[in-house]
């Protein structure tokens, strides 16, 4: 199997029907350090979603019931933005489209090697850092208590002797 640095460890959520396939991924996701959940179909992907927190999403498009194109407008993935890795055995150009149109990170065509799956799992784990990341510095600008309004006037010299009075807020 293919094999490199992993980055962190990620909960990864794993959107298939077929149960050999699901536990291929999950088999897979394991050896290489990460947390892999299992749900056999989309309304099973949404009470997880809503259950327990995860980085990244495997889906399958081919899905009985909610299918993954479906799966990817509701609210819940779309307003967590869970980096999404579409993966369909026999689909259109149209849903491939419509998949990243709908905020898919990626279209894999099955059947999918390892090495391409530990690829896909290498960009989404720097996807996830990013986000990560991202969070980290947002929480640094939280304060205890609310920003004092201050006021202080500025006063502005041009070269050419030209000046301009303002006030800083």
């Amino acid at each position: 199997t293919f094999r490199c640095a992993r980055l962190l460890r990620m909960r990864v959520l794993i959107v298939e029907d077929e149960r050999q396939v699901a536990d291929l991924f999950r088999d897979h996701l394991a050896d290489l350090g990460h947390h892999p959940v299992v749900a056999g179909s989309a309304e099973d992907a949404v009470r997880t979603l809503s259950a327990e927190a995860v980085d990244a999403i495997l889906l399958d498009i081919g899905l009985p019931g909610l299918s993954g194109v479906d799966f990817l407008q509701l609210p819940v993935v779309r307003a967590g933005s869970i980096p999404v890795i579409v993966i369909a055995g026999a689909a259109t150009d149209l849903q491939a489209r419509d998949c990243l149109k709908y905020g898919a990170l990626d279209y894999v065509a099955k059947p999918v090697s390892l090495t391409r799956l530990s690829e896909v799992l290498g960009f989404l784990e720097l996807h996830v850092l990013n986000s990560r990341l991202i969070e980290q510095v947002r929480n640094l600008d939280r304060r205890r208590y609310a920003r004092v309004p201050a006021v202080f006037p500025v006063r502005i010299m041009e070269y050419s002797g030209t000046e301009w009075l303002g006030m800083s807020v």
